[in-house]
Parts: C-alpha cells; structure tokens; sequence
C-alpha cells in the first residue's frame, strides 16, 4: 500500500493573465468584489448572501497522519499539512521556517541543533539539560521518532514530499513524546515511471552579516518498470552577524581580566556550515509487496555562540573562550509493506538514528558568578608555576543510539467499519560526558587531570513495549465512533558518574567523587475516543478525547542535600478534550476549520536546576496546568491565479498550583502562564501567479505574529511580541530553469526566541537578520 500519496494541485501554475491583472482579479466588478468579501465574512462566521468566485477549487490534500491515506478534509483530527510544492515555494529549509507557517507551534530556540519545541502551549519550562525530560512534541521523519532529550536535530527541508502537524495528544498511534502533538517530516519516495533530476543554487546578503551560499540537488533514477531510486544532497554555509566584543570582568581573587587578552576580538563570527545526503529505493513486486529503504546522513558544525549577551547590545556577545558546535546524525529504515489478504494489509518498519554531538561553550560568567576563581588563585598559591587564569569553558559530548521496530496490520476499505492494530518496541540510549576545565595550568605538583574542575560521565538506557489499536465504527450514514487505546511498558536504566578534578572515585586532593546505577519502570494504558459527524457534502464536525504521555525517568540523587529531591519521576499526562469542524465554503473555494480544546497537564514534568540543591539538574513532577484554547485556519482560491489564508492559535495555559523546588522554595504561583507560551499566534500567507514578459511568474508574502510570552514560570521576564515576514518572487525563464529574489526577514525584526539568566547575565537568541537574496532552480 502506498502511503506516501499526495493529490493537489501545484501551487504555482503557468497563467496567461499579465502582472496588470493583479487587482482586476481581485475586484474585475462589483459582484467579483463582493463575493469575496461574502466568502471572507462565512469564513469568520458572519452571514453573507449569494457569492461567485472563479473556477478554482482549494486544492485536495491527501495525508497519512491516521497511518492510513485519508483526505485532509475529511479527516476528523487537527492536521496542518505543508506541501512539496509549498515547501519549494516558499523555500523552506530548517524547522524554524516550518514553525513561521504554524500557529500551533512555539520554538524556544538555542541555536541549532540545540532548540525545543511546543505545540499548544504544552510547555514545560526546562532549559534543555541533556538529564531533563523528554520532549513533549515528538519529530519524526517518515515512520522514526527522532527526539531527543536536550534538543531535537536541525535537518534540513530539501526534497520532502510534504510535512504533517498533529496538534493535540497522538499517545494512541505515535506513542510517548507524542504528548502535545506530532511533527511528521515525509520525505520523496522514488518514482518509477520517470528520470527527474535538479539543483538549486542560492546566495544571500545578510544584513550586518557575512553572505549565506547553498547548493541542493536531486535526481531520481527509474530501475526498470517498478523500482527507483532517488538520491539528494546539499551544502549550506550560513554567515555570521553576532559580534564578539571586547569586555572586562573582575574577579573575586584574580582581579580584572579582559577578554581581548585571551581570546581573538570579531564580527560576524557565529557562522555555520551544513551538508547532508539522502538515498532511498522502492521496488513494488509482482505479488502487491513494497520494499523501501532509505539512508540520510548531515553532518553540521557552527562556530560562535547563537546568544547574543543582552547587556552588551543587540545581536554582540562577550566570550573569554573559543565556542563551537558539532552536530553529526544518520538514519536508516527499511519498510515493508502490502497485502497480507484482500482486506489486510500490514506495515512492517525498522528503524536506526545514530547522533553524536559535540560542544565547547564558555562558562567564564559562572566562576565569576560564583568567585570559583579562588581554584586557580589556590593553586597558584600553591605552586607558583601554576596558572592564574580565571577561565573556564564547558565541554559536552553526546551519543544517542535509537532503534525502532513497528508492525501493525489494518483493514483496506476506505469507509465503514476500519481498523488498525500494532505493535511497538524501542531502545533509546544517551550515553553523555560534560566537562568542566580550566584554561591555564593548575598546579603541576597537584594530583589534577587534564585542569578539570568538575566532570560527568552518564549512560542512559530507555525502553519501550507498546500495542496499540484503533476501530472505526459507522454509527449511521453520516456518523463515525472512533475508539483506540496504547497500551505502553517502560523500563529505564541509569549509570551516573561524576566527580571533581578528574576523578569519578575519590580523588587524591580530597575531593569525593560518585558512581551510581538507577532503574526504574512504569506502565499505562493512554486511550482515544472520536465521534464525527457529517451533516453534508461541506460540513464535518467532531469530538475528540485523547490522552498523550511522556515517560518516566530517573535523578541521580547523591550530593549535597540529595535527600531532598525524588529518585524517581512519573509519567506525566495530558488529558485533551476537543470539538472542532472542516468546512467548504462558496463552491468549495474557502475552506474554513477550527477546533476549541481543553487540555489538562497531570504531575507534568519539568527540568531544575538549583544549586544550594544539587551539583546536577533532576526532574520532578511539579503539578498541575491548564491549556484552553482554539484554531481557526481559512483558505482562500481567490481566483485561479491568486490565493491567501488566515491561521490563528489562541493559547490560555495557566499553572493551576504553585510551583515548588524540591527545597520549598516557591518558583512559581498559581494562576501564572506556562514558560515560552504566547496566548496568540497569527499567520497570513498570500500567492499570485501572473506572467512577466511572457513567462509564468509569482509572487509570495507571509507573514507571522507571535504574543507576548514569558522566560519562565515566575512571570517576571516578559519575552516581547514580533511580527516576521518573508517575501519572495520569481519566474520561469524557460527549459526547466527558474529563478527568484527573496527578503526573508523583510523588517529586519529582532524577535526573541529564546532567553535566560545565565548566572546574573541575561542571555537571548534570535533570528538571522534580513537576508536578500537570489535563487536559480533547475528541473527535469
């Protein structure tokens, strides 16, 4: 069975209406003009009689979000689908170009790589600690979860036949992390009955910054009549446009120190470089059986911090050590999939993701913070060769290793009685070593390895069993009850050492180190129930109760005052109770849909770190939370040559208990709004075809409001609203060759996407500043 279909029509078609026709589409007469403002009001739930527009349908979307092919309209869940054709329009290339078309998600970004992401406002607070929770919105490319404790990987958008969002709890088809909503990333399958090849090269001007440059290609190869294969690469340089500047900082014990001392002083240093490959084949055999493999390898490495240093001005920072940041991934799948009877079919995927990543960051602030320069001061007392250099730096490294196995067979009729039944299992490890080092010599005459002050060394085992069914019962002509449960098994293993000036036992200055093995396990059952209803050929409306989860976990406890925190933290749960409706408005050249939901966040989890505490972050179940809110999304087919939408995600997520550190202490008050969380998110889109010279050309403009959130639960530290546009134009040039010209971030808009208090000094990531730019595309 094929689930990788799409049906639509292409975004852009070659017109033979001049650029001049522009408003006359819009407002050719009086009638034109007022059906589409009659259509406009319908969509937003006013009346309006009689209207007319031109012959152009919205176009039909097929998705497998339900893991079966369905028509997005008449599907009764929330899902966004983004096409291959609007991904190459409006060129997207990374997640965060994703998240600027989607109203229900929230990016709390720490550079790439390195960055979260909510969906609804199910947010959590933590700050991306590699021992913290797992996410609450699951990433997937094709069938593989990719999530990742401590930031989700950056992959590039090249090739992909289109991107689902799942908003509101998947706990019964896609299992934990799933807990807030689904990303699903569904890359190109191979086409048989064809050779295409292309490329696109790209060159940008950033403001105040150094170039970007990109190159991407593809090209697929038919082997024979019912095998292909299909290989794209890419490499991306992004350039630089933080600062770093020239800063003093006096120490406790060793007096001022400069950074220009240390380290070389430049502009536009933050630059980044990104490549990757991908390989998949297909071969559907004579007996309806599908084979599909695939391989996807990027490797990227980015110097400079993606933080600029609020106290030193926008977009500069002030760094006394060197920072950089590998991040390394592949992933492999074989699916196999067809008939196993005329009214069976079955689904057999496997899957493997690899990441290692590698990071230097400069922890200069937090000795001074601290006075924790007194080490080196010590030892240089001790040993007058010794160094009495202040800094420190902080070395991460990770390895995560995933593999994920699931077979599910499912009914093949496309209406009345269906049914899905499955099962599960995955292994999830995160081995990860952090470091701690002084740059200068300590004491020589001193037991001390490698100038470490204080390192870890962590593996963590993660395990899951899951069966999981869904049944569609018809309980009339024009109504279905959908019934579905998961039933999940977890198991988790922790071993944890960490110790101080090399040492991980004892250490021979004194020092105590520590080694530790943790195991825990936990179970549930996370159930889904839909009822949908049709009352005509234009109206679908519908009711769901869902249930999404994360996993349980494990703290390492030893330390000072450990006897405070918990061993252990549970699953948390996300009740979602929602009523929405899809609907075709005027001849089916508006589509209208939306959903009110409620959301009730049980013992949620979240990450802490307090240091009177714990030398180490922990997890605990804080309490509990509130998320009600509503989607509304509008498409208009203006004509057949000009088309807009309207989305909005209207958020209300309120604490419902005090937040409380496990020392007592107050962290945040009942009735506050959740970390990272606009109450309002609002995105408009426009697309016009016309032709310029004789030549099919467009033009494309969105545009995105993002509310007012706040940088954590105590509400203290607004994170400002902003607005983000990108606008782009272009046109064939014949023989398969076009080319655009694109301003992405056309207001120069400095948005904050994420911020914290980086021990007394306030930390903010943003956004790369305008680009303009050219585009050449080649296609055959």
């Amino acid at each position: 069975m094929n689930t990788d279909k799409v049906i639509l029509k292409p975004l852009f078609q070659k017109k033979a209406d001049p650029l001049t026709l522009l408003l006359k589409d819009i407002f050719s007469d009086n009638r034109n003009a007022m059906s589409y403002l009659g259509a406009l009001s319908i969509g937003l739930g006013f009346s309006q009689a009689d209207s007319a527009f031109a012959e152009e349908d919205v176009e039909e979307v097929v998705v497998t979000a339900s893991k079966r092919e369905a028509n997005l309209q008449d599907l009764p869940m929330a899902v966004q689908a983004i096409t291959s054709e609007e991904l190459e329009a409006k060129n997207i290339s990374d997640f965060n170009d994703i998240a600027n078309l989607v109203p229900s998600i929230t990016v709390d970004d720490s550079g790439s790589g390195n960055s979260y992401f909510y969906v609804r406002g199910v947010s959590d607070g933590g700050f991306g600690n590699r021992a913290g929770a797992q996410a609450s919105t699951a990433l997937y490319i094709d069938e593989q979860p990719l999530s990742t404790i401590g930031g989700n990987p950056d992959l590039h958008v090249y090739d992909i036949e289109r991107v689902e969002i799942l908003t509101g709890p998947q706990g019964t088809l896609y299992g934990s992390s799933s807990q807030a909503g689904t990303v699903r990333i569904i890359t190109k399958k191979p086409n048989p009955d064809a050779t295409e090849l292309g490329f696109d090269v790209e060159y940008g001007d950033v403001h105040d910054g150094t170039p970007d440059r990109s190159l991407e290609a593809f090209v697929n190869l038919p082997l024979g009549d019912s095998a292909a294969l299909r290989l794209s690469a890419y490499d991306l340089h992004s350039g630089g446009w933080l600062d770093n500047v020239a800063t003093t900082q006096t120490f406790t014990y060793l007096g001022t120190h400069s950074n220009s001392d240390y380290i070389e002083l430049e502009d536009d240093y933050n630059s980044s470089d990104k490549e990757g490959v991908r390989l998949r084949f297909s071969n559907e055999f004579d007996n309806g059986l599908n084979l599909d493999i695939s391989f996807l390898q990027q490797e990227y490495f980015s110097n400079g911090s993606w933080e600029s240093d609020v106290a030193e001005g926008a977009r500069k920072v002030s760094r006394y050590t060197p920072e950089t940041f590998a991040d390394d991934f592949e992933q492999m799948s074989l699916t196999l999939s067809g008939p196993l009877t005329d009214n069976i079919d079955f689904t057999f995927t496997s899957s493997m993701f690899d990441r290692d990543i590698a990071y230097t960051y400069d922890y200069t602030q937090y000795v001074y913070y601290y006075g924790y320069d007194y080490y080196a001061a010590y030892y240089y007392d001790y040993d007058y060769y010794a160094s009495t250099d202040p800094r420190v730096f902080y070395t991460q490294f990770d390895k995560y290793e995933r593999s994920s196995n699931e077979f599910r067979i499912q009914s093949v009729t496309d209406s009345g009685y269906q049914w899905i039944l499955g099962a599960f299992y995955e292994t999830n490890d995160h081995e990860y070593q952090t470091f701690y080092d002084f740059t200068g010599q300590l004491a020589s005459s001193i037991t001390v390895v490698d100038n470490r002050w204080w390192g870890q060394d962590n593996i963590r085992d993660d395990e899951q069993k899951a069966f999981f069914g869904e049944v569609t019962v018809p309980v009339s002509d024009k109504t279905d009850l959908t019934v579905g449960f998961r039933k999940y098994e977890t198991e988790n293993e922790f071993f944890a050492q960490d110790g101080y000036f090399g040492y991980y036992e004892d250490a021979p200055t004194g020092w105590v180190g520590r080694t530790n093995l943790y195991k825990f396990g936990d179970d549930g059952v996370a159930p889904k129930f839909n009822l949908a209803h049709r009352p005509n050929d234009n109206l679908l409306v519908y009711g769901t109760y869902s249930e999404g989860f994360r996993p349980s976990g494990i703290n390492r406890t030893t330390g000072r005052t450990a006897e405070l925190v918990p061993d252990t933290y549970t699953s948390d749960l996300l009740r979602n109770l929602e009523f929405g409706w899809k609907s075709s408005l005027a001849d089916g050249k508006v589509t209208f849909n939306g959903l009110v939901y409620s959301m009730n966040w049980e013992d949620y989890q979240s990450t802490r770190y307090v240091y009177n505490l714990l030398t180490v972050a922990y997890v605990d179940n804080v309490g509990m939370a509130t998320v009600n809110g509503a989607e509304l999304t509008s498409y208009f087919n203006i004509s057949d040559s000009l088309s807009m939408s309207l989305m909005a995600n209207i958020n209300d997520p309120t604490m419902d208990d005090d937040i409380v550190d496990a020392g007592g202490t107050i962290l945040g008050n009942k009735g506050n709004t959740l970390a990272y969380v606009p109450e309002k998110r609002l995105i408009f889109t426009l697309d016009k075809d016309f032709t310029l010279g004789g030549k099919p050309a467009y033009f494309s403009l969105d545009s995105s409001y993002t509310g007012r959130r706040w940088a954590d639960e105590t509400n203290t530290t607004p994170m400002q609203s902003y607005s983000m546009m990108n606008v782009r134009t272009g046109m064939e040039f014949g023989s398969g060759v076009s080319g655009e010209i694109f301003i992405n971030n056309a207001n120069d808009t400095r948005p904050v996407l994420g911020l914290y208090d980086d021990f007394g000094d306030q930390r903010l990531t943003s956004s790369q500043p305008r680009v303009i730019g050219l585009r050449i595309r080649y296609k055959y």
